[in-house]
């Protein structure tokens, strides 16, 4: 199924049954047929969850026969194209890319999600390219009814089915855009704590073959149950402030879910660890407290004694490699926070501007809490698993950390630490990253902290950089949508309005015309007057406040033109299978 990336339309022509399962060959015909429908001139970008692999030669498959090349020349001078020809190339749209939907491309490696994750995509939005998901919620109620259906029947039936889907999607759209606008503009204000999502259910029946997923999941869990048990709910659910019912009911909501994950944890210890007796097991009213029982927990006897010796190795070697991304982390968030403290103290002036730079400094000492705490926690997981640090080992460099390691290189250069012999370089900044190596010089020392400091700046401003530019194209194109949507529905008044019956009926036939025209038209006009008055009070509700982005974009001069060229040039659609 092909839909529209941003509003969610099913496409005409953009589904097909899949006969065989889930080939290219049938995506290509749905994909195609889809993109027939819009101006080749337009940018178009796309997204499918394997987009990566399915874009390689897409423009070779969709333009070219597979009849070879003398069937293709030969149609081509009679002035048609082969049967097995999707689009004419000279069709083909000359801006095309496809990319990965935002929420699937974290599972992918990392080269490809930089190369095709929608955020860093220009003048997409904040589109996720996961919204043909949400069509299937609504599809799948009608699973059964057309499945004992006959071919033409069932075509119909989904025809219809699909029309409907898209009817109320229209009615729908002028609130929906207005809604999402007026959020973006509380949110601008607002500061929303990131919820804990619920992560579904793993089954754990291939669990014996493949500890490790048993043991990284278990690891998330222990990682949710420190934020969990340092979140200080009391401070930001006060009595008095916004929003405190709806925080204190998401972080009760946290702990509900992370006690459902510890219950699947501890039901799948049976599974996963057969020798481990089931009174070794005891149960915390507190899922933040919940032990979770895995190899670290036993002494050397006992793991031999429960058969966990394999589940061993592969916790130290899943120890070991989340240790050193703890460490990398570290080292990055105590550089980001010394860029705001430094940033507080050279551009910050005023009430407003401080308490928020407050806000962002707290918030980056406590990522640097929680590294500093992930990694003393595998650290002490890997001396009870008996990992060696040796040089030459894969865990070599790497040691218990103290509070006195926790220091920013600026604080150890600006004290003059180097040049006192009592005072080493903290060793965190001597391993993993090889900032400068032991015995270095101190123009070394100042040029390796340097280079660091300007890679942890250089990434922060890249992904600050493509949230803020995301950010203001979805204001741009949602207040845009919402302007074309009132201008839409006036242009269907006006074509209803002006159609007129074809020559030769009857008086009875020309009159039902006539009344049928005229309610369609009458529709319309109620779905114009409501989206101008959704819009009219989406300009109202913006001149209440200043200088924020809502407010740029509609005080800005030309910024509608800018907004329509975004949408008018632009063509987003989402691919999707259904079985």
């Amino acid at each position: 199924m092909v839909s529209c990336g941003r509003h969610f339309f099913i496409q005409p022509n953009g589904t097909v049954d899949l006969d065989k399962g889930e080939r290219f060959a049938y995506v290509d015909v749905a994909f195609a047929s889809a993109l027939r429908q819009h101006d080749p001139k337009q940018r178009h970008v796309h997204t499918y969850d394997i987009g990566c692999k399915y874009g390689i030669k897409f423009q070779e498959r969709v333009t070219r026969s597979l009849l070879g090349p003398q069937v293709e020349a030969d149609a081509i001078s009679r002035g048609s194209l082969p049967s097995d020809v999707l689009i004419a190339p000279s069709d083909f749209p000359p801006d095309f890319s496809i990319k990965v939907p935002s929420w699937h491309v974290l599972g992918h490696i990392m080269s490809c999600v930089l190369a095709n994750n929608l955020r860093y995509t220009p003048l997409v939005g904040r589109a996720a390219g996961e919204g043909v998901e949400t069509i299937w919620s609504v599809m799948n109620a009608h699973q059964y009814a057309t499945r004992e259906m006959t071919h033409g029947h069932r075509r119909d039936a989904l025809t219809d089915i699909f029309n409907d889907y898209n009817w109320k999607k229209l009615c729908g759209e002028g609130p929906s855009r207005l809604n999402v606008l007026l959020a973006l503009k509380k949110a601008e204000d607002d500061e929303v704590l990131p919820s804990m999502d619920e992560r579904p259910s793993l089954d754990w029946q291939d669990s014996r073959r493949s500890g490790a997923l048993f043991l990284s999941n278990a690891m998330e869990i222990e990682d949710l149950q420190y934020q969990l048990r340092t979140r200080d709910v009391d401070e930001y659910v006060a009595e008095g402030t916004i929003g405190a019912d709806k925080r204190r009911t998401q972080h009760l909501r946290s702990l509900d879910a992370l006690r459902r994950r510890c219950e699947e944890h501890i039901s799948a210890l049976s599974v996963v660890c057969p020798g481990l007796p089931s009174t070794t097991i005891a149960w915390s009213q507190d899922p933040t407290l919940q032990e979770l029982y895995l190899p670290s927990h036993f002494l050397q006897s006992q793991r031999s004694l429960y058969g966990l010796n394999e589940l061993t190795e592969k916790e130290a070697s899943l120890r070991m490699g989340s240790a050193h991304d703890h460490l990398n982390a570290l080292k990055n968030a105590l550089g980001l926070r010394t860029l705001l403290v430094q940033a507080k103290k050279t551009h910050v002036r005023g009430q407003t501007q401080n308490t928020r730079s407050e806000s962002s400094i707290k918030r980056a000492a406590q990522v640097v809490k929680r590294h500093k705490y992930c990694y003393q926690r595998n650290w002490k997981a890997m001396t009870k698993l008996g990992v060696k640090f040796e040089d030459g080992s894969p865990a070599a460099g790497l040691h218990e950390l103290h509070e006195s390691d926790v220091r920013n290189l600026k604080e150890y250069i600006k004290g003059k630490a180097y040049g006192n012999s009592a005072e080493e370089l903290p060793w965190i900044w001597k391993s993993v990253g090889k900032v400068a190596a032991p015995g270095a010089s101190p123009t070394e020392v100042q040029q390796a902290i340097e280079n660091w400091e300007q890679e942890v700046l250089r990434l922060t401003w890249v992904h600050a950089r493509a949230a803020r530019d995301r950010w203001w194209e979805e204001h741009v194109l949602l207040y845009e949508e919402l302007r074309q949507i009132c201008a839409t529905f006036e242009h269907h008044a006006v074509l209803w309005r002006t159609k007129q019956p074809p020559p030769g009926l009857s008086l009875p036939v020309r009159n039902g015309f006539r009344a049928y025209v005229l309610k369609k038209e009458a529709i319309y006009i109620i779905l114009t007057k409501e989206a101008n008055a959704k819009f009219k009070a989406l300009k109202e509700a913006t001149t209440s406040t200043s200088n924020t982005p809502l407010n740029n974009v509609m005080g800005r001069s030309g910024s509608e033109n800018m907004g329509s060229e975004m949408i008018n040039n632009t063509v987003a659609m989402e691919v999707e299978e259904a079985y």
